[in-house]
């Protein structure tokens, strides 16, 4: 959600609509999919938009920024990433990026917009044209990133921070967060719940 709007991408597909679990996924899941704009004020669609992208056998994520709706696809050993307009859905670029690995959080990256910049581990990309940058991020455990403007957080065993304008790395000895998005950057402070401790 920004600037009063919502962007989501909503599953059409009409068997996936009358089944009675309303679960999503499987192929049909891939099918009949659309970007939708709504009015967060009204609550009315401002527009949508019918998308043609490779189907994520992992997972499908978006972020928002600089104009754009970054749209990561997850399957067939790349992440499928796509940039669209997000004042009318219009597709402006897509590129594939390698996964790293397909366990352990390597093929399920999801788009971080940083500036002019976009994430998608192992890579960065720009956001205007989708090219890929000389910038390569450090390997990560099984987990995701949070972004900031300055540095990018992640587990590497340990909590992590990676300052991109330098390549440098700095982790804390002893403080393991979560497998997946449990420490978060925000208002000075690093949020960082342990939980490398196991019975």
């Amino acid at each position: 959600m920004a600037d009063g709007k919502a962007w989501f991408v909503e599953a059409r597909n009409p068997d996936i609509m009358a089944a009675k679990t309303r679960q999503l996924g499987g192929s049909l899941f891939w099918k009949d999919q659309y970007l939708v704009c709504l009015d967060l004020e009204s609550g009315q669609t401002l527009w949508s938009s019918a998308l043609n992208i490779v189907p994520g056998e992992v997972a499908l994520y978006m972020a928002h920024g600089g104009g754009k709706l970054v749209l990561v696809a997850s399957g067939s050993g790349s992440y499928h990433t796509y940039a669209f307009n997000d004042a009318n859905g219009e597709m402006d670029w897509n590129v594939d990026v390698k996964w790293p690995q397909d366990h352990h959080g390597g093929h399920m990256a999801r788009p971080a917009i940083v500036g002019n910049k976009v994430y998608v581990r192992p890579s960065a990309l720009s956001l205007v044209d989708g090219k890929i940058l000389d910038i390569k991020m450090p390997g990560g455990g099984c987990g995701t990133y949070a972004a900031t403007e300055k540095a990018l957080f992640f587990r590497s065993g340990n909590v992590t921070m990676w300052d991109p304008s330098q390549g440098k790395t700095t982790s804390w000895n002893r403080l393991r967060p979560d497998c997946w998005l449990s420490t978060i950057p925000a208002a000075g402070l690093l949020l960082s719940p342990e939980g490398g401790w196991r019975l």
